[in-house]
């Protein structure tokens, strides 16, 4: 089967992964705006991990749920969820404050593996469900510094509408850059368009990161990058697949066939010729679990 969507794009069917009901802020609408980077939606996100400071405000700061326009691999628009947090912590460095754009690494490719869920929820362990919110003490380090921090959820992860494009280079650069475009967007936020842009990504962060600074000059000329993390990419990914084959995160072959059949469906023909029905049921659970989506459009016609 293929095609129809785990949610209706108004967000009328609730979407529950592995026994976690996935909120409708993360259903994306039906039109999406012309420009990406544009601010689609936004609301409040309370911090799992957060305490009151001597001035009153939370630290380590107060964070704003996002959801903001981007473009697939394919040229198509997509609504893109992440998350920006305005520091508590003063910025004492030259210029106004900087912004580093985050991208997570592994955290599955169900939707309530999203790392803006996690930051509001460091671990979930409900219905079938385990994930853990890894990323918070780089993004906390990070406000510690005075910087201001916008994560993203990627392409289809927590987006209730397609399946999450694990290592798709396009899909995660485009995402990392219009997530720094949105920021500037959020209200209360102290970042401006002169604000210095970071990016910061380890594992399949690091290709993110890695994929948004050579993606930049052509795709987001008018933001400000200053540098770039890139941790431990997995950017020949014939080595990878050989090198995870058998351990714990053997899931990553799932993720990596759901998500390029979702992009390439002439793929969908060839993974299914050289898959037999163990591989199938196989394929189709590690849809769901974390480090988990519903894959209804990527399988064979």
């Amino acid at each position: 089967m293929s095609g129809a969507p785990a949610a209706a794009a108004d967000g009328s069917t609730p979407v529950v992964s592995r026994g976690v009901t996935i909120p409708a802020f993360y259903n994306p609408p039906a039109q999406l705006p012309a420009a990406n980077g544009t601010l689609i939606r936004s609301e409040p996100l309370p911090l799992g991990l957060s305490i009151p400071g001597l001035d009153g405000r939370p630290m380590p700061g107060t964070a704003t749920r996002l959801m903001y326009r981007s473009t697939d691999s394919n040229g198509q628009a997509v609504g893109v969820t992440g998350a920006y947090i305005e520091p508590s912590a003063a910025w004492r460095g030259t210029g106004p404050r900087p912004l580093v754009a985050v991208a997570s690494g592994t955290m599955g490719q169900g939707d309530q593996c999203v790392p803006s869920l996690a930051l509001q929820y460091p671990l979930t362990l409900r219905g079938d469900t385990v994930s853990v919110g890894y990323e918070s003490l780089a993004i906390y380090r990070l406000l510690s510094s005075g910087a201001a921090v916008v994560v993203t959820d990627y392409v289809g992860l927590g987006a209730t509408d397609r399946v999450h494009t694990y290592v798709n280079h396009l899909d995660q650069g485009h995402a990392l850059l219009d997530a720094a475009r949105a920021a500037r967007a959020v209200p209360g936020a102290s970042v401006t368009r002169d604000s210095r842009v970071g990016l910061y990504g380890y594992s399949q962060g690091g290709g993110a990161s890695a994929a948004a600074a050579e993606l930049q000059p052509t795709y987001a000329p008018e933001l400000p990058l200053a540098g770039s993390y890139v941790g431990a990419p997995p950017a020949d990914l014939t080595s990878v697949l050989k090198g995870i084959d058998g351990s714990a995160l053997t899931g990553a072959l799932g993720w990596s066939m759901n998500g390029f059949a979702q992009s390439d469906p002439a793929l969908r023909g060839v993974i299914e010729a050289n898959i037999n029905s163990t591989g199938r049921a196989v394929r189709w659970r590690t849809c769901r679990p974390c480090a988990s989506a519903t894959c209804s459009s990527v399988t064979a016609s």
